[in-house]
C-alpha cells in the first residue's frame, strides 16, 4: 500500500517496555516470525495500542510504496487516505486483542493482502501488534480467472447433465467433478472420497455390475462401459446413468481409472415408451377386429395384411396369404364407387384418407358391408402414389341397426306401424297428391275406449297384446296405399286416399268418397270392439272416431289446408264421439274447432291463474288477470240446525272478470293434466279460510272443511303430503278436513291408493263419497273403502217431495249410512218442502240453507245468533 507523499513528518517512535523491544528486536530480524513464513517478499509492521507504528521492514517495503521513516511514529491516520484507514482499523484492533486475521486491501489498482497477529513479551502478555503486507494483485486476477474456468466447467457439466471423475486405485481414494455432485444430488460435505463411498450411491440392485466393470478395468484394462441407476439424495428422484472410463499407467502400472458419466434418463425412458409403444401397436393390430393392409395400386391387390380378408368372408383362404385383390367381390352396382375412392387417394395431398363403404359377397352367397379407409403410402421418384394403407372394417351390424334406428324413428316400436313423423309425412304427400286431383282425403282419429280397464285388471303386457292385435284388424279393413298409424298409447290415425269409384262420368264425386269412408269408419269401430283373447281371458274395448274430409272440397262449412289442421280437426271430432256416449264416430264440422279454441283458452286461462303470481291471499279481493278461487256452501245439521261444515267449490275468471262454468274448466283440467294441481290450490285455499274464520269466531272451532279431490289426484302418491303440508301450514288438526272423491275415483284406484286412503281416514282426515248412487258403486265398497261419509246427489233431491222413488233412494241411502255408522249429506235442498220430505239425523246442503259465496261477503254471525 503506498502512503500518501508529503504528508508525513518522521518522527522517532516511542521508547519500548524491556519485553516489547525484545520483541520487536526478534521482529527485525527478516523472517524470524511465524506469521512471516511463506511471505518472503513482505514489509513487516508493528504498531501499539494508538495503533502508531513502532518499527517497519522487510524486503518487500519498498514493493507497496512504503518506507521505514514514513511509517514509524506516525498513527494509521496520519499515513492513510481515510477510506484504507477506515477499512483496516478494524482489524488492527482486533489483533491488539489477541485475534489473529487477513484482509485483502484494494488500493490505486492493486491488491494487497495483510496479515495480522498479536506481538507478547516473554510473560506472555500483548504488548503490540505486528502485520506483514504484500502486493497479490497477480494470485487473485489468477484465482478470479481459475473460480471462472471451474464456473464454465460446472456450467457446462450442468447442462450436459455430465460429471467427471477419478479412482486412485493406490488408496481407493476417489475425486468427483461438482457435476457428479449435481447429478446425484449430493452435498460434497456429505462424501467420503473413497470407493465404498461411491459404490453405496449407486442403486443396490446394479452395484454389483458396477463394481465387476470396475474391477475389470483396473486389473485387465478393459474400458468401463456400463448403465446403472441412482436415487438422488435430494429428492429421491430414480434416474439413469451412463459411465465411461479407462486405466491410466505410470511406469508401465495402472494407478489410476478417470472417466465420466451421463444422465441418459430422459433417453433410457424415451427407449421404454418406444418399445411400449411399439408394443402396444402390435398388440392394437393384433386385438383389432379390423383388416389392416397395403394394396398395391399397379397390381390392384393386397400385398400384406394383419389377416385374412378372405378368410372373414368365408372363403378357404390362409390368414394373411392373399396376393390377389378381393375387388371382384364387390357387387357390380358399387365398383364404380370404389375405383373413385382409389383415384381420389392417388390423386391426394399427403395425409388425406379416403373411407368408401361398399359390400362384399360372402362365401355363403350373402353380402355384408364393409367401411374402406385408405391413405397414400409409398410414392415413385416422381410423386406418384404406388402403395396405399388402409383399414377394412366390418360394418353389417351397424349398417343393420342404423337401418333399424331409421325405421324406428319412423314407426312405432310395438306395432310397426307409421309414427307420428312418418303419418305427418304421408299426410303431406297426400294432400299433395289430392291438390292435383281436385280430390279429398279422409282422416279417422281413433281413440280406443275402455282400455285403461285392460291394463289395470291383466297388467301392461296384456294391453301390449290387445294393442297389437287392434293394429292388426286395422290394417285388414283398409286397403293397400292407405295409411294405419299409431299416435302413441290407445290412439290411432287412419289416412283414407280416394280411390277411383265411377260415378256417371266414370269420376268418383266428393260424396261416394265420403260415404266409402264412413263405410271404413264403421268396418273399425266393427273389427275393434270384436274380443281379443289373451291368455284365455277375453277383453273387450271400442272405439271413439273422429272423421275430417281435406283438403280442397269441403265437407260442411270451412275448409281445412294443412295436415296438422286436418289432423286436430279429425281429434276435435272424436272427442265429440266420446262426449257422446262413445262407441261411435262423428264427423268434423267447423263448430268443433270453435269448441277447440274454446277449450284452448281455458286451458291458456287455468295456467295463468295457477301461477304463483296470480295467486292471491286467501279473503282477498280478485285482480286484473285469470284468478281461480273459492265460493264456500255451508252444510247444516237437519236435526239441530247448527253449522257444521263448509264445502270449497273452485271458481275461475279470465282476466275480464267472466266466469268459465266448473264443468268446463274441471273437464279440460283433466284431459290437459293439471286437475292436481287445482286440487292443491283448493286445499290450500280452503285450509287457509278455515284459520281465518276460527281466529274471527270461536264457534268455528267445530266446523269441518269439505275439499274436492279429483280421480287423478287421488292416484297420485303425493296426495298425503300435499295434505300435511296443508295442515300442518295453517295449524289444522286432520279431523278439520274432510275429502270429497266420486264413486269413480274410487272405483279406479289402486291398491297403494286404497292404503293411502285408509292411512289418511286413520289420521282421522274424513273421505266422503260424493254424488253418491249416480255411479257403479256397490254395496260391498261401503264395507270396505275407508270411507266416514255419502252425499247424496242432487239428481235424488229434485224429485222430492213428490217423486216416490226418489223419496225411497233417499231414505234407504240416509239409512244404510246410519247403520254403517256414517254421517249422510243431502246435496241440492232447495225449499222447505224437499226439506220436510228428508230423513231424520240427515246433513243439508243447498240454497234453501246457503248458496256459495265468496268468503268476504259471507257473514258468520248469521249462523251463530
Amino acid at each position: 500500500m503506498k502512503a500518501v507523499a508529503g504528508t508525513v513528518t518522521p518522527r522517532r517512535p516511542p521508547p519500548a517496555s524491556d519485553g516489547a523491544e525484545d520483541a520487536l528486536s526478534t521482529l527485525r530480524i527478516a523472517g524470524s516470525h511465524p506469521i512471516l513464513q511463506g511471505f518472503p517478499q513482505g514489509a513487516i509492521i508493528a504498531f501499539d495500542f494508538d495503533l502508531r507504528y513502532l518499527c517497519a521492514g522487510g524486503l518487500g517495503l519498498a514493493d507497496v510504496g512504503l518506507s521505514r521513516e514514513m511509517l514509524e511514529g506516525h498513527t494509521v491516520e496520519e499515513v492513510f487516505p481515510p477510506e484504507v484507514a477506515d477499512q483496516i482499523t478494524p482489524m488492527y484492533r482486533s489483533a491488539l486483542t489477541g485475534k489473529s486475521s487477513q484482509i485483502d486491501v484494494p488500493y490505486e489498482g492493486r491488491v494487497y493482502t495483510q496479515r495480522l497477529g498479536p506481538l507478547v513479551d516473554s510473560t506472555g502478555t500483548i504488548v503490540a501488534a505486528m502485520g506483514f503486507t504484500q502486493d497479490v494483485t497477480a494470485a487473485r486476477q489468477f484465482e478470479r480467472e481459475l473460480a471462472e474456468e471451474r464456473r464454465r466447467l460446472r456450467d457446462a457439466e450442468a447442462i450436459g447433465r455430465v460429471g467427471s471423475w477419478e479412482l486412485d486405485l493406490r488408496d481407493q481414494s476417489v475425486n468427483w467433478s461438482a457435476g457428479i455432485f449435481d447429478l446425484y444430488g449430493l452435498n460434497q460435505d456429505a462424501f467420503r472420497g473413497d470407493y465404498g463411498a461411491a459404490l453405496e450411491c449407486i442403486h443396490p440392485d446394479d452395484r454389483a455390475q458396477v463394481n465387476a466393470g470396475v474391477e475389470a478395468c483396473a486389473t485387465r484394462g478393459t474400458p468401463l462401459r456400463t448403465r446403472y441407476r441412482i436415487n438422488r439424495f435430494d429428492d429421491g428422484q430414480l434416474r439413469w446413468i451412463d459411465t465411461r472410463g479407462e486405466a491410466q499407467y505410470e511406469g508401465g502400472q495402472r494407478v489410476r481409472l478417470v472417466g465420466a458419466i451421463s444422465d441418459v434418463t430422459d433417453h433410457v425412458l424415451a427407449e421404454v415408451k418406444a418399445r411400449d409403444d411399439q408394443a402396444f401397436q402390435q398388440a392394437v393390430i393384433d386385438a383389432s377386429p379390423d383388416i389392416i393392409f397395403v394394396y398395391d395400386v399397379g397390381t390392384r391387390s393386397t400385398t400384406w395384411s394383419n389377416r385374412s380378408q378372405l378368410a372373414i368372408l368365408g372363403y378357404s383362404e390362409a390368414p394373411g396369404s392373399e396376393s390377389v385383390s378381393i375387388d371382384s367381390l364387390i357387387p357390380e352396382e358399387e365398383r364404380a364407387q370404389f375405383d373413385a375412392a382409389l383415384t381420389a387417394t392417388a390423386d391426394a395431398e399427403p395425409g388425406l384418407v379416403v373411407q368408401v363403404n361398399h359390400r362384399l359377397r360372402a362365401a355363403d352367397g350373402t353380402h355384408r358391408w364393409f367401411s374402406r379407409r385408405i391413405a397414400a403410402f409409398r410414392r415413385d421418384n416422381t410423386g406418384k402414389v404406388t402403395e396405399l394403407v388402409g383399414v377394412l372394417r366390418d360394418i353389417t351390424e351397424a349398417v343393420t341397426a342404423e337401418q333399424q334406428l331409421r325405421h324406428s324413428a319412423l314407426h312405432d316400436n310395438l306395432t310397426g306401424l307409421p309414427n307420428r313423423a312418418l303419418l305427418m309425412d304421408r299426410l303431406d304427400g297426400a294432400i299433395a297428391r289430392v291438390d292435383r286431383t281436385k280430390r279429398e282425403i279422409c282422416v279417422l282419429f281413433c281413440d280406443l275406449d275402455g282400455f285403461k280397464r285392460v291394463n289395470d285388471t291383466a297388467g301392461h303386457a296384456a294391453g301390449d297384446q290387445v294393442i297389437t292385435e287392434i293394429s292388426r284388424r286395422l290394417l285388414s279393413v283398409v286397403r293397400d296405399g292407405d295409411t294405419v298409424a299409431r299416435m302413441g298409447g290407445d290412439e290411432f290415425v287412419v289416412i283414407i286416399e280416394p280411390w277411383n269409384r265411377n260415378g256417371d262420368d266414370g269420376v268418383a264425386t266428393p260424396e261416394q268418397d265420403h260415404a266409402a269412408a264412413t263405410r271404413i269408419a264403421d268396418r273399425v269401430r266393427e273389427a275393434v270392439r270384436r274380443p281379443v283373447a289373451v291368455n284365455g281371458i277375453e277383453h273387450v274395448v271400442s272405439v271413439s272416431i273422429g272423421v275430417a274430409f281435406g283438403p280442397h272440397v269441403p265437407f260442411g262449412p270451412g275448409r281445412v289446408s294443412r295436415g296438422d289442421q286436418l289432423l286436430q280437426d279429425a281429434d276435435a271430432a272424436m272427442y265429440r264421439a266420446k262426449g257422446r256416449g262413445k262407441d261411435r264416430f262423428e264427423i268434423f264440422h267447423d263448430g268443433m274447432r270453435t269448441d277447440g279454441a274454446e277449450r284452448t283458452r281455458v286451458e291458456r286461462i287455468l295456467r295463468q291463474a295457477l301461477r304463483p303470481a296470480a295467486r292471491p291471499p286467501c279473503s282477498e279481493g280478485g285482480e286484473s288477470r285469470p284468478r281461480l278461487s273459492a265460493d264456500f256452501q255451508p252444510i247444516f245439521s237437519s236435526a239441530t240446525g247448527a253449522l257444521v261444515g263448509f264445502e270449497a267449490l273452485a271458481r275461475l275468471k279470465d282476466a275480464y272478470g267472466n266466469s268459465i262454468a266448473p264443468d268446463v274448466f274441471i273437464g279440460i283440467a283433466e284431459e290437459c293434466g293439471i286437475v292436481g294441481s287445482i286440487d292443491v290450490f283448493m286445499l290450500d285455499l280452503a285450509c287457509c279460510q278455515l284459520a281465518a274464520w276460527r281466529a274471527e269466531s270461536e264457534e268455528m272451532a267445530d266446523v269441518v272443511m269439505s275439499v274436492n279431490v279429483s280421480a287423478l289426484h287421488v292416484q297420485h302418491a303425493a296426495l298425503a303430503g300435499d295434505i300435511h303440508l296443508a295442515l300442518e301450514k295453517y295449524r289444522l288438526a286432520p279431523g278439520d278436513l274432510v275429502l270429497e272423491l266420486t264413486e269413480t275415483a274410487l272405483l279406479d284406484a289402486a291398491n297403494s291408493t286404497i292404503a293411502t286412503l285408509r292411512r289418511l281416514h286413520e289420521e282421522g282426515i274424513g273421505i266422503a263419497i260424493d254424488d253418491f248412487g249416480t255411479g257403479y258403486a256397490s254395496l260391498r265398497y261401503l264395507a270396505t273403502l275407508p270411507i266416514s261419509a255419502l252425499k247424496i246427489d242432487k239428481s235424488f233431491t229434485a224429485g222430492l217431495p213428490n217423486d216416490e222413488t226418489c223419496r225411497k233412494i233417499v231414505s234407504a241411502v240416509a239409512g244404510l249410512a246410519a247403520d254403517l255408522d256414517l254421517s249422510c249429506v243431502v246435496e241440492g235442498v232447495e225449499t222447505a218442502e224437499q226439506r220436510k220430505a228428508l230423513p231424520e239425523g240427515v246433513q243439508l246442503q243447498g240454497y234453501l240453507t246457503g248458496r256459495p259465496q265468496p268468503p268476504e261477503v259471507i257473514d258468520l254471525n248469521l249462523w251463530f245468533t
